[in-house]
């Protein structure tokens, strides 16, 4: 687990979004980027989900380097 390696986890920041809807009927697509700021370091991930019905789902997230 990272907070092993790397301490508390002290907060989890929102850096930026993107929303799109395409086709007929829309189909909707997110990306997310965050940043978890741990004691000892800060680490990026990138967040990709979907709309599926009423709900958002995360179908994949990625660790970003800085």
């Amino acid at each position: 687990a990272l907070s092993a390696n790397l301490g508390r986890l002290k907060s989890v920041q929102r850096k930026e979004y993107d929303v799109q809807g395409r086709g007929f009927p829309p189909k909707w697509n997110a990306q997310i980027t965050t940043n978890f700021n741990y004691e000892t370091k800060t680490v990026g991930f990138v967040y990709e989900l979907r709309k599926e019905s009423r709900k958002w789902v995360v179908y994949g997230y990625e660790q970003i380097a800085f």
